[in-house]
């Protein structure tokens, strides 16, 4: 990342057994601290938009000038974020957010839209690098300028996965219409480095979308039911606002009618007041 430009805490040094290191310090102002410093300003929504304009930028050149350098036969966790961990995600939600709520459903129904659902994302065989964890509080603003941490999870993957976690995060709180706007811009910049589909690239982002808040809804449950954590049931109402969101423009592109009516019902049904 450093050796392209892209800005990152830098290894100062590392201990001789290698279990310890220590790295340049970026400060303590992450973008979701910015968000919220900026937000009564009269001015706000531009420098909200100006910033996350810069973060998608600098995304772009992670993604698509860096990820083909890098040896993903040394990752952390897999290689490559393929159809078996989408339904792994899938799955994730399902038991520990979907079985939770103790909404009645048709296991096998939903396993078949499931399938459906994970062959329509499909896999990206390019070397893009995919962060996984792309957010704004992995994102420190010194001087102005985004700095990128909490990458160790990072694997071969699809374009979207990025730009859909950083634009729908449920704390970040971004209005549809500023997501939608942001969005646009990131698919300008990545026509000018890439030639896609503008439509089918599209319709696969809100897919990941989709994907993504049913994963994080996982977390959310098993953090929040299982592990007792509080901070983590308080997130809930947001991403199912985002679900349902995602579920309007998906519902005309996607034949999984049974898993759309399963999450249209998640709205009236949460976990939260049990």
């Amino acid at each position: 990342f450093s050796q392209n430009g892209i800005a990152v805490p830098q290894v100062l040094a590392v201990s001789n057994d290698r279990l310890s290191y220590l790295l340049s310090d970026v400060g303590t102002l992450s973008l979701l601290d910015y968000i919220e410093s900026v937000k009564n300003t009269t001015d706000a929504d531009t420098l909200i938009i100006n910033m996350y304009k810069n973060v998608l930028l600098q995304l772009l050149k992670i993604q698509i000038k860096v990820g083909p350098q890098i040896d993903y036969s040394r990752c952390l966790v897999r290689p490559l974020f393929d159809k078996q961990q989408l339904y792994f995600d899938l799955n994730y939600f399902k038991y520990y957010y979907l079985k939770l709520t103790e909404l009645p459903f048709d296991e096998q129904k939903l396993e078949k839209d499931f399938l459906r659902f994970v062959d329509f994302i499909g896999e990206s065989h390019e070397s893009y690098f995919l962060y996984r964890d792309f957010q704004a509080r992995n994102i420190y603003i010194q001087n102005n300028e985004p700095y990128f941490i909490d990458y160790q999870g990072g694997m071969s993957g699809p374009l979207q996965y990025d730009v859909a976690s950083l634009l729908y995060q449920s704390r970040a709180g971004l209005p549809e219409e500023i997501r939608d706007s942001l969005f646009d811009f990131y698919i300008d910049e990545a026509s000018q480095i890439i030639k896609l589909d503008r439509e089918l690239f599209k319709a696969k982002y809100y897919a990941i979308v989709m994907s993504r808040t049913l994963q994080t809804l996982g977390a959310y449950g098993f953090r929040g039911m299982i592990q007792k954590k509080e901070l983590f049931l308080k997130s809930i109402p947001q991403s199912l606002i985002i679900l349902k969101t995602i579920t309007n423009k998906l519902e005309s592109t996607i034949e999984i009618p049974y898993f759309f009516s399963i999450l249209n019902q998640l709205q009236s049904k949460s976990i939260i007041s049990e």
